[in-house]
């Protein structure tokens, strides 16, 4: 079970909800809930400027999954750390277990996907899993950004095509009082 990068502090009951982020959540929690309608939303991506609760949801995703179902294989990863992760799995000649690893989990969380941006190899990889994990298994994907997917420069047109499938959540800071 992959969930050592989930932090445990991120869930919904501490969640602070107003209009900016209403929606998102709902989006989130019932992603999180798997009921028919989170799985229409599959993949969720959720978009919006830094510090509005992206990298939040995600986690508090994760956690709830893992609440209910501890033996389900989760993870939750920067798409940075992706990235790395591939390049050296590239470089050791371990691609192939690379592969099995995110073939093999039920959810997978990844945050700040603009900077799958001009990464060609990680992005053809992100292509493969999402229709992998998605389209075959059913699995759930949840992805996030600082902005819209078509406003992504140098992202794979097909990682927009593929994240349209689901759903598609505008996030906003919440204003100060």
């Amino acid at each position: 079970m992959e969930t050592n990068s989930l932090n445990p502090n991120y869930n919904f009951d501490n969640f602070i909800i107003e209009n900016e982020n209403r929606f998102a959540y709902v989006a989130a929690h019932n992603v999180a809930e798997e009921n028919e309608l989170g799985k229409s939303c599959t993949p969720l991506y959720i978009f919006g400027e830094n510090g509005a609760g992206k990298t939040y949801l995600l986690n508090a995703i994760g956690n709830y999954i893992f609440e209910k179902d501890n033996y389900r294989k989760i993870l939750y990863i920067s798409t940075i750390d992706f990235v790395k992760e591939l390049k050296l799995a590239l470089k050791n000649n371990e691609y192939e277990t690379f592969i099995r690893k995110y073939e093999n989990l039920d959810v997978l969380l990844l945050d700040d996907i603009q900077f799958l941006a001009n990464e060609e190899k990680a992005e053809e990889v992100f292509i493969y899993l999402l229709h992998k994990l998605h389209n075959e298994k059913g699995k759930i994907i949840v992805v996030s950004a600082n902005r819209h997917l078509n406003k992504i420069e140098g992202l794979n047109a097909k990682i927009d095509d593929k994240c349209n499938w689901g759903l598609l959540a505008d996030i906003r800071k919440i204003e100060s009082y």
